[in-house]
Order: structure tokens, then C-alpha cells, then sequence
């Protein structure tokens, strides 16, 4: 079958795998981290750059962020580009946009992983299933919230084809394909996925016997995406430390995961319980089918590749003797990007490949002609165990499900063993495998709430508009929370600004500030006393939002520096009528320009002094007065301040991103660079692309 034939049948696919969530019959959509953290990012940038400004800035939570530096945000991923190009002309980004976009990377996945298990000379139908255990297995069905790691991800096999290749051709070009997947992982938008992208590349490469090669073409991804690195590094550098490896080994019942679709009850009802062995990570019955036929053969040489990436993946999130551990936290950058959970990625990628090679190792074997009745009565039970898992779409959970998995695992080691090519008795199979990870992966809808999020409301939720344009109207001013919500990443879509936020870019001296005040509550948040008059001025806090029944209620009602605005809402907003702006002047000041990346403003003094900007002291914050350049010195261990002379005069602050600059600089002269030594696209004309 052809590459297209089969790209455009695996699209087919993965729509229906998703069809709950694509019109016209959607009916949910994806929930937690993409709808609350990464949809408000990609929106932000979209609505900034429909305006014609690029979002180097941001002003929504902790007073003040770099946008361009928050690797998150996957400014210059170029599937990001394809998803605001589709938006351009309307007024938000659709977030069933994304959704689109998130599941045509499970198709991406499913496809290069065709392609890479192709150019390793498999058959076809091994070919497809070692794909659909990679694409639709537990692994990236339970990452489908975190946008970063899900796209990432997909690029996976691009990288090892590009191993492959050079493997056989013996030639360097045909690795332009790693260095391309190793890019892109990274513009995806979550380092420690791309870290475990880099172990799994090499590991093959050692296989491959290219280990060298493998680790350079990894790492020569960095300079193709330094316009994203540098600025990342410019704001990872004062960022609060914060070690993402957390120890490794989550218990024995974790792995059982692997092989019982539904042994924590993974469905919509059952979410709630913190155990952090809850996952959904099943391997599916194509997979288990490989692990027995690979262990009865007991030939070890054919499976090497994936035996030694399992193998490091295990080592890697296990974490034997807190060796790992022991490694990482020795090192500051090692310790932001090197986090055990993506390490799991390994364990799908291996078995997708076992399951390539075993599964084409059994159908190659011999084996006597079947009777056609045979082969037509393994159709029908194939067929009718696919409709009894279908109309059921809930099984047992715990070990109680284990005879429907064994039941599934016997229908398709049956049918393989009849197939000697028939196309009817394939497609039975592959349905077979399909409708086993539909119904236990994305039909428990276990990341997922009900309706459609589209359109965007013109106002916060439960807030009346008359007091949310108020607030809107007044950007030299903040907006603070209670902790019992709305949650501060919401007020990313509504551009109201908070010195509150939930960030992993948390800047260490932003915490210091605050801390001198009041305990964060967590690694990322913290609250505000009103009758704390001191912080709330320091944070230029003018309005708290709460509700009636709200922890903050009580105590702002009787606070006399605190009005009620009149509301009909649920939400309710006091103003705090000692209120100081974010800029601070002995004198005269008029506002000229205020934009997240220029505050502009004319001042007046007899004597002059200190102007204070209560926006995050960051590098790349520049200042003039009257079109001098003038140095930024830290107000309050956070924030900015210029010395004035007397007069009138005029001050500008900008924001622009030294690392931006150099990074495009340096990311233009690697692609042209990338492009004169990878000319093709890899290995020499006409090589075999392997086909049986």
C-alpha cells in the first residue's frame, strides 16, 4: 500500500479514534491543563499578533512575565502557525482549533511511525500495528491535556528513521531527519519531553551503531531553535529553582497499567483520587500479543532496540537506589528539564517497535494454507467481539477486566495465525485492535468534560460586565483572587492583570518580595490579606474578587478602606480606595502609551526623583528619558526604577528580548546551514523503502 493511501486511511482512523470530540457529533472536549494553561498561552499570542504586535510581554499574573521566553507558549512551532493562520480574521482562537490540532498529531504519530517501521523492511500489517500501539496507546492518550508533551512526541519516529537511514546508506544527510525531529520536539513546547526524545534517540543510535551521530543530531536541534531557547533562558535564569525529577518508582500496580485497560477505573466518574499510580498507560492487545510470541521465541537479537530503550527508560524513571536522582539535582539546568514521568514515553516507543518486529517475525513463519472457513469464521468472532467491547464501552475494573483483555488478545492471536494475506481477515484485525484502544482510551473519556468550549465569553464568567469593562479600563491597576478560584491562568483570555499566577516561570525574586509578607501556599500561589494595606499597595492591588459565600467576603465587607461594587453576579469585586498604580512619581504624571511591551508617560517635577514602574525587573526592560537611554535600577528586590531629573520629561519603558534577537540570528544561519549539508532529505536515490 502506498504512503498516501495509507496517510490519508490512518487520518480516517484517527478521526473516528476522536469522534466525541469533532463535529458533527462532538459532544466533549479536552479538559485540566490544555483548555486552563495552554489555550489561554496560544490565545494571548493570537489575539497579540492579529493586532499586529509580537507578544514578548505578558502582564496577566505575577506582575509581569516574559511571554516570549515561556518555552509553553510554542511561538515558533510551525504547526502553531498553521493553527493562527486558520483563525486569522476572527476575533479568538477557537479552541476546537486545538483540539484539532492536538489530534492531528496522534495521526503525525501514527504515520511516521508507519513510515519508520516501514523503512525497517516490516510487512504491512506489522507495520500498522507497531503504529496504532504508538499513537493510540495509554501513553499519549493520558498526555492529550499537556499540549507540549503530545506534540513533541509525535516526532519521535521521524527522528529514529532518520538513524535508520544513515545506519544503511552510511551516509550523514539522511540524519537531517533526526536534527528536523529533535527541532521540532523542542518548539513543541516542553523540554523534559524533548530530554526523553534524546535518550531514546541515542540509545537507538547505540544500537544502530551510531551513537555519536544519534547524540549530535540530537543536539544540533538547539541551534536551529534558539530563537525559542535563548529567550527561554533568559527567563529561566531568574525563575524560583524547582526540580521536576520527583524520585522515580510509583509502585508495582503502575506497571499493571500496562496490561489491564481499566485497572484504576480510569472513567469521568472515578477522577478525584490523588494516587499518583492512577494512570491510564494500556498497551493494548497488539502489544501483549508481541510480549508472548517475543517470549516464546526467546530470541533476544531482534528485539535489542527496543529491549535497550526500555531498558533506559526504566532505569531512568525507576530511579534504582536514587541513583538518578542522586545525578540530577547535582545540576540546575538538568534538574528544570529532566523529569521522570516523560521518561514513560520510552516504554511505548520500545513496544511499538517489539510489536513491529515480533508480529512480522510471526506472520513470516511457516505455516500450513487454512481452510477459507477458517479464516471466514475468525472474521465473524473478530467481528463480534469488536461490536460486544463496543456496545459494552465500559469494562470491568481491576483485575475483573482481565478476561476481556484475555478475550481480545486470543481473537487476534487467531486471526494472525490465519492470515496469509487476506485483505478481509486484515481489516477484521485491525478493527479488532481499533475498537480495543477506542473503547479503553478515549471512550472512558477520562480527559474530558462534557460540551464545547467555543465561543469564548466577551466577559469572566459570573462576573457582571459592567464591572468587568471597568476593571479592563484601568490596566495601571491589578485584579487579585481567593484561592477558591477563578483560577489566575483564566485571566490570561480576559487580559486582566494579577500579581498572583500559577507559572512554573515564577520568577525567585518575585517569591523573595512577596514572601516578605506572607508564605506562598504552594510552589506557585499565594494569597492576600486586604487588611495586609502595605502588599496590596506594593502590588498596586485595586479590586479583590470573591463571592458571598467566599473566604474573603467577611473580611473585606467590614474593612473600611473596601467598597462593594454593585453586582447582581455570582462573583463579587471589592475596590480598595487607597489603590496605588503600578507607576509611582512625586509629581505631575500623564499616561501616553500603554501597551504590554511600552509604558510611555510625560513627567512633571520641580525637583524630580525616583519613577517607580511596579512591572518585573527582567532583562530586556530598557528605559529612556527624553530618548536617552537611562539605567534600570531594582525597586523593592522586583521591580523598576529610573532616577528623573527636574522638569518636564518624557519616559518610556520598552520590553524587548535580547535573546530574541540573537536567537533569530542564530536559528536563520543554522537552517540555511542545516539546508546546504542536508540537501535531501536523507539517504542515497532509489535505496529500498522496504516493502513485503
Amino acid at each position: 500500500m502506498t504512503g498516501g493511501r495509507v496517510a490519508a486511511l490512518s487520518l480516517a482512523a484517527t478521526c473516528l479514534f476522536f469522534y466525541e470530540y469533532l463535529p458533527p457529533l462532538k459532544r466533549v472536549h479536552f479538559a485540566y491543563d490544555i483548555h486552563g494553561y495552554h489555550y489561554p498561552l496560544l490565545d494571548y499570542a493570537f489575539r497579540a499578533l492579529s493586532a499586529g504586535r509580537f507578544p514578548e510581554w505578558e502582564p496577566a499574573m505575577y506582575c509581569g512575565l516574559s511571554f516570549v521566553g515561556n518555552v509553553q507558549a510554542a511561538l515558533f512551532y510551525p504547526p502553531n502557525w498553521l493553527l493562527f493562520a486558520v483563525n486569522w480574521g476572527r476575533e479568538r482562537m477557537s479552541f476546537l482549533s486545538l483540539e484539532v490540532l492536538v489530534i492531528l498529531h496522534f495521526w503525525l504519530a501514527l504515520f511516521l511511525c508507519w513510515l519508520w517501521l516501514r523503512g525497517r523492511r516490516l510487512g504491512g500489517l506489522a507495520c500498522v500495528l507497531g503504529a496504532a500501539v504508538f499513537a493510540y496507546s495509554g501513553y499519549m492518550v493520558s498526555q492529550v491535556e499537556h499540549v507540549g508533551v503530545v506534540t513533541g512526541y509525535a516526532w519521535l519516529p521521524l527522528g529514529l528513521w532518520g538513524i535508520d537511514r544513515a545506519a544503511e546508506t552510511g551516509g550523514r544527510r539522511a540524519l537531517g531527519r533526526t536534527v528536523a525531529a529533535s527541532a521540532l520536539s523542542f518548539l513543541a513546547g516542553y523540554p523534559p519531553a524533548w530530554f526523553a526524545f534524546g535518550v531514546s534517540v541515542v540509545v537507538y543510535g547505540a544500537m544502530r551503531r551510531r551513537p555519536w551521530a544519534a547524540a549530535v543530531a540530537w543536539l544540533a536541534a538547539l541551534p536551529l531553535a534558539a530563537v525559542q531557547l535563548l529567550p527561554a533562558i533568559e527567563a529561566a535564569s531568574l525563575k524560583a529553582a524547582e526540580i521536576k525529577y520527583q524520585g522515580g518508582v510509583y509502585g508495582g500496580k503502575l506497571y499493571l497499567s500496562y496490561f489491564l485497560p481499566n485497572f484504576f477505573d480510569v472513567g469521568r466518574q472515578a477522577i478525584g483520587d490523588t494516587d499518583p499510580t492512577r494512570q491510564y498507560f494500556y498497551l493494548g492487545a497488539p502489544a501483549l500479543f508481541a510480549l508472548g510470541w517475543a517470549a516464546r521465541r526467546g530470541a533476544l537479537r531482534p528485539h535489542l532496540a527496543a529491549l535497550a530503550i526500555a531498558a533506559a527508560s526504566l532505569i531512568l524513571f525507576a530511579n534504582p537506589l536514587g541513583v538518578v536522582e542522586a545525578l540530577v539535582i547535582r545540576s540546575r539546568w538538568l534538574s528544570e528539564i529532566c523529569r521522570d514521568w516523560n521518561f514513560l514515553a520510552g516504554f511505548t516507543l520500545a513496544a511499538a517497535l517489539l510489536t513491529g518486529v515480533a508480529v512480522d517475525d510471526f506472520l513470516r513463519r511457516p505455516a500450513a494454507p487454512a481452510p477459507r472457513w477458517l479464516s471466514t469464521a475468525a472474521v465473524a468472532v473478530l467481528l463480534a467481539w469488536s461490536l460486544r467491547l463496543w456496545i459494552g464501552h465500559a469494562c470491568a475494573a481491576g483485575w475483573a477486566g482481565a478476561w476481556e483483555t484475555a478475550t481480545t488478545l486470543a481473537a487476534l492471536t487467531w486471526g494472525l495465525s490465519l492470515w496469509r494475506g487476506q485483505a478481509v481477515l486484515a481489516l477484521a484485525l485491525l478493527l479488532a485492535a481499533g475498537v480495543d484502544y477506542k473503547v479503553h482510551g478515549t471512550g472512558k473519556l477520562f480527559n474530558a468534560d462534557a460540551g464545547r468550549v467555543d465561543p469564548v465569553p466577551a466577559s469572566l464568567p459570573h462576573l457582571d460586565d459592567a464591572t468587568f469593562r471597568e476593571i479592563r479600563s484601568r490596566p495601571e491597576y491589578r485584579l487579585a483572587l481567593q484561592w477558591t478560584g477563578p483560577h489566575p491562568t483564566d485571566l490570561r483570555l480576559y487580559d486582566l492583570p494579577s500579581p498572583q499566577g500559577f507559572d512554573p516561570l515564577l520568577p525567585a525574586q518575585y517569591k523573595q518580595a512577596v514572601e516578605a509578607y506572607t508564605p506562598f501556599r504552594t510552589d506557585r500561589t499565594f494569597d492576600i490579606d486586604p487588611a495586609n494595606e502595605e502588599l496590596v499597595q506594593l502590588l498596586s492591588v485595586r479590586w479583590f474578587l470573591t463571592d458571598r459565600g467566599g473566604p474573603l467576603y467577611g473580611p473585606l465587607s467590614a474593612h473600611p478602606a473596601y467598597r462593594l461594587l454593585p453586582s447582581q453576579s455570582f462573583f463579587q469585586v471589592f475596590e480598595y480606595t487607597r489603590a496605588v498604580p503600578t507607576y509611582r512619581w512625586d509629581g505631575e504624571v500623564e499616561r501616553l502609551a500603554w501597551s504590554p511591551e511600552v509604558r510611555e508617560f510625560r513627567l512633571r517635577s520641580a525637583a524630580g526623583g525616583r519613577f517607580v514602574l511596579g512591572e518585573q525587573f527582567f532583562p530586556g526592560w530598557r528605559a529612556t528619558i527624553d530618548g536617552v537611554a537611562a539605567p534600570i535600577e531594582r525597586w523593592r528586590g522586583a521591580f523598576q526604577a529610573i532616577q528623573v531629573g527636574g522638569g518636564e520629561r518624557r519616559v518610556r519603558f520598552e520590553f524587548r528580548s535580547p535573546g530574541l534577537r540573537l536567537g533569530a540570528v542564530i536559528s536563520l544561519v543554522s537552517l540555511l546551514g542545516a539546508l546546504c549539508v542536508f540537501r535531501r532529505w536523507g539517504g542515497a536515490p532509489g535505496s529500498p523503502g522496504g516493502a513485503r
